[in-house]
């Protein structure tokens, strides 16, 4: 036992629940039972925040009103029951995304609470709060916006009498200050859209770079709305310095589009001024020079759009669109609003404005055009074949067949190949049942992931087991029971020490940086080669050329969300839908960007250890994934139990290998649980993940750290040591952790594999002695 495991903590009430420490922001209790807790630690500059419960970056005096809570009930022998939700902490602290956005969810989308409001304090850090502050804020304020002569709302046509400048015009093509054309500027507005990353920075910086100026001799500048998936922020930064405007374009950028015509102003202040906040925060821009926004796909959310820029101080929208275009003949059209394709040519469409006429549109380089989804996708299926046959047959019997009413935006954001396949998805998890004619297959370039039957082989007795796991039926290499039993009956001297190296979340050039480091340290496996990493990547701020990078070099690549959002609950609480969306949606994305093969991508691990249930296996197994990795095992308590071999799910996991909440309650025979079991840091306080961890910064006491860890497995039953991180642990630690793997790698039954590697041993232990010539661990 460690000496402050258990502690009394009189705010304890019941199990499952946190609390602040009395006077250290950095420390939490996490409840064990009425008056008693465990004593944990954030990370390195962390401080706990109750009401999210989990370790956030410093802002806010988040512990405060907790302990004014308590002061008060001590005070008059009231007793306040604290929240009995329990929520799972999470292990994603590096970043300062997580809690700014947080707060913006938490002051849009939280229902009525019982809480004690948190006090404000002065803060270091950009913040959205109701008081003045020195940094970049983001505040519901009233508009600054100055009004009409006339009144605050206005009907009917604008009237230029009333409307003047500098304060409004009316809409039209009268010429500001009624100047002539020969004393007006040609204005040009060179504007970019969507994510900033290290591909697009050399071509802009291609272009800025030209010295192309303007007749004051300055250099040209342009404006870009930046959107938050896959954004290298120092790139946005170099844009910023460089005297660049940078406006909103959200966080996401997600599809379908009628997410955006149907959005909230929840959305919308989740989205627009949340990308506001991270453009403040990641990139250093003041908040007073983010001025606009444009909407994603030009998709126009009515007023809930633009009553959110007006109460959050925008000055400018850049998402109508103007001019006449001219209608042409177009026999398949039935009324305005509607999308048809061209007769023979898959790149070209009508956009209805009428029965029997159309505007004729183009997709851009190399796309086609999809008439379900009414967007530009890339080619794969003859989208438009069953349209033409449908108008043929028509024509032919003389039938008319009404088309589909529904009007839907159509996508100008083309140059990525994320909107049609992650439509595809959404499209066949979330649509109803629909008249629309089947479009007819033909063999795809592209891979595929389809619903199909788990090839995951059964176990003796029955697909769907109860009870306790019997090892009388369940046998390898199909079923494993969750246990310390080393897989084949093999001795501890017979069986290699599998080190599992495994990083979370997004790839970009900073942290691939450490990477080439690492793994180009010279550091190899008892036959040679180079040993090898498992990459959970989830979508935010990856760059693909990175993630091919790795592949191509033999690591795994896994799936950990497209979106990896906030808040924790989103996960907890998903449905089928979203986790196909999200994990099956995140494979995609790996294969079409990263040009991985399908059968290559065969894990998952969830956002923040957060498992949704059965919701997230049934998919799993529905998508013929192999493994999951998120479940938390070993004590919290002691430092005592022999760790778990990784096990499949034929029988319903226990709670002993399942340590946190919301785990899966059926059996997914054959798919495997590669568990992570806790770390414990010098003074025995546990951990999920080593970077969870309050240990030293000093080098020799984080390599104490890692050996103490290491020895649990290695003396004890060799089952996988997992160093399962995120990459901003390496900004300190990359020297302590490259001495611990090469002081390790000497012993000859050390092995540093994959997780699929590791699972494809303990399908089929081989021993020590024949392990070179064990296939799966030969030089790739």
């Amino acid at each position: 036992m460690f000496t402050n495991a258990q502690t009394e903590k009189e705010s304890c009430t019941e199990a499952g629940d946190y609390k602040c420490h009395e006077t250290d922001d950095s420390k939490f209790y996490h409840c064990t039972g009425p008056k008693h807790g465990i004593l944990q630690n954030c990370g390195k500059g962390l401080e706990f925040n109750p009401s999210l419960k989990v370790c956030v970056w410093p802002g806010v005096d988040y512990c405060k009103s907790q302990r004014d809570q308590s002061k008060t009930t001590n005070d008059v022998g009231a007793t306040a029951k604290p929240p009995t939700k329990s929520v799972v902490t999470t292990h994603r602290v590096t970043f300062k995304r997580s809690s700014l956005l947080s707060k913006i969810l938490s002051t849009t989308t939280s229902k009525p609470s019982t809480h004690p409001q948190t006090t404000s304090k002065p803060s270091t850090h950009p913040q959205t709060t109701k008081k003045p502050s020195t940094h970049p804020q983001t505040t519901k304020k009233p508009s600054t916006h100055p009004q009409t002569t006339k009144k605050p709302q206005l009907t009917g046509p604008c009237r230029p009498e009333y409307c003047k400048l500098p304060n409004c015009k009316c809409p039209g093509p009268e010429i500001p200050g009624s100047l002539s054309t020969y004393a007006t500027p040609q204005i040009i507005l060179l504007t970019f859209d969507d994510g900033v990353d290290e591909v697009n920075m050399a071509y802009y910086r291609q272009l800025f770079n030209s010295g192309i100026t303007n007749p004051n001799g300055c250099p040209i500048k342009s404006t870009f709305f930046v959107s938050g998936d896959y954004t290298n922020y120092n790139s946005v930064k170099e844009l910023y310095n460089n005297g660049h405007e940078i406006a909103s374009h959200s966080i996401t950028h997600k599809l379908p589009v009628s997410y955006w015509l149907n959005a909230s102003r929840v959305v919308y202040t989740n989205e627009i001024v949340g990308m506001k906040q991270e453009l403040c925060i990641r990139a250093n821009i003041a908040e007073n020079d983010i001025r606009g926004m444009r909407s994603p796909f030009l998709a126009m959310g009515k007023d809930a759009q633009f009553e959110t820029l007006a109460e959050y101080g925008f000055s400018y929208d850049s998402s109508m669109v103007t001019g006449l275009v001219t209608s042409t003949a177009e026999e398949s059209c039935t009324e305005a609003g509607d999308y048809k394709c061209h007769e023979t040519d898959d790149s070209k469409f009508y956009h209805c404005t009428g029965p029997k006429h159309g505007i004729l549109q183009n997709c851009g380089k190399g796309l086609e055009f999809n008439p379900s989804l009414k967007v530009c996708v890339w080619p794969g299926v003859d989208y438009c074949k069953s349209q033409r046959d449908q108008s043929k047959t028509t024509n032919d019997v003389g039938a008319t067949a009404k088309p589909p009413t529904k009007s839907v935006v159509t996508t100008h954001r083309v140059t990525f190949k994320r909107s049609s396949l992650l439509s595809k998805i959404l499209s066949t998890t979330t649509s109803k049942p629909s008249t629309h004619p089947q479009t007819t297959s033909k063999p795809s370039t592209h891979p595929q992931t389809t619903k199909k039957p788990s090839t995951h082989p059964q176990t003796t007795k029955k697909p769907q087991l109860t009870g306790p796991c019997r090892p009388e039926y369940c046998k390898l290499p199909n079923c494993k029971c969750p246990g310390p039993e080393i897989p084949g009956s093999l001795s501890t001297y017979a069986t290699p020490q599998i080190i599992l190296l495994t990083f979370d979340d997004g790839v970009d050039e900073v942290n691939m940086a450490y990477y080439r480091q690492l793994f180009n340290s010279g550091i190899t496996n008892p036959n040679g080669c180079p040993i090898k990493s498992t990459f959970f990547v989830s979508g935010d701020y990856t760059n693909y050329n990175s993630v091919k990078e790795l592949y191509n070099n033999g690591h795994e690549i896994a799936s950990h969300s497209i979106t990896h959002k906030l808040p924790v609950s989103y996960w907890l609480n998903a449905s089928r839908v979203v986790y196909t969306n999200e994990i099956v949606g995140m494979k995609q994305e790996l294969c079409i960007r990263a040009n991985i093969a399908e059968n290559d991508i065969r894990g998952m691990r969830s956002p923040f250890l957060a498992m949704g249930k059965d919701a997230q296996f049934e998919t799993l197994a529905e998508y013929g994934f192999s493994y999951d990795s998120s479940m938390v095992t070993g004590l919290v308590t002691s430092t005592a139990e022999v760790p778990t071999w990784p096990f499949t799910l034929d029988y319903p996991v226990n709670k002993k290998y399942c340590t946190l909440k919301f785990c899966p309650e059926k059996s997914y025979p054959g798919l495997w649980e590669v568990p992570l079991t806790r770390w414990y840091n010098s003074r025995g306080s546990p951990c999920s993940m080593p970077d969870a961890c309050r240990v030293s910064k000093k080098s020799r006491e984080v390599l104490q750290f890692l050996r103490e860890n290491f020895n649990r497995h290695y003396k004890r039953n060799k089952a996988p040591f997992g160093i399962f991180l995120h990459s901003p642990w390496l900004m300190n630690n990359l020297n302590p952790l490259k001495k611990f793997l090469k002081e390790v790698t000497r012993n000859k039954d050390v092995w540093i594999v994959t997780v699929s590697q590791a699972l494809q041993w303990i399908q089929n232990p081989v021993p020590l002695n024949n392990i070179t010539q064990f296939k799966s661990w030969k030089c790739t």
